[in-house]
């Protein structure tokens, strides 16, 4: 790991998380789970708006659902793109269109991916979570293609709602 903060996990780090998440009962999805937060660093919430038609498996590519501007599409990379057929071809319940599932259809929820990320963190040692996942996200795509990793971050401060500060605070 660089940094003080623990951002930035190494090639190491992150062959132990996806070994931890392979150790599951549901192997498959947790895995692919893993890898789309390893591989684009998104919110819970925007995870859990994945639906099964929002990846296009022959052209490897992911559209991320979004409120009113539309949807943002983006490369699969390999292994994420080999993780997410097994789930779907394997594991996953074809119940609900949401992406990702529990074993009897029901779409997934936060609590759900907490858990996750606590059994992860617990049998890998690594204090995951996808808000570190995010912040190294950022921190990769700053070093890679800074304008657009700062557009891409104001872009998405405005499209989320904030919280009221009630008067007199």
């Amino acid at each position: 790991m660089r940094g003080r903060d623990g951002a930035l996990l190494g090639p190491r780090e992150k062959d132990r998380l996806l070994a931890a998440a392979g150790r599951s009962a549901t192997p498959y999805r947790d895995r692919a789970l893993l890898q789309v937060f390893l591989a684009f660093g998104p919110s819970v919430r925007d995870v859990l708006a994945l639906e099964v038609g929002h990846v296009n498996f022959p052209a490897a590519r992911l559209r991320w659902p979004r409120g009113g501007d539309g949807a943002r599409e983006v490369s699969l990379p390999p292994d994420l793109l080999a993780d997410l057929v097994k789930y779907v071809a394997l594991e996953r319940n074809p119940r609900s269109p949401a992406l990702f599932t529990t074993r009897l259809g029901h779409p997934l929820g936060r609590q759900q991916v907490d858990r996750l990320f606590r059994r992860l963190a617990r049998e890998s040692g690594i204090a995951v979570t996808p808000g570190l996942l995010r912040r190294e996200s950022f921190v990769r795509k700053l070093e890679e293609q800074p304008a657009a990793a700062v557009l891409a971050f104001f872009l998405d401060r405005r499209r989320r709602p904030r919280a009221a500060i009630p008067p007199g605070v």
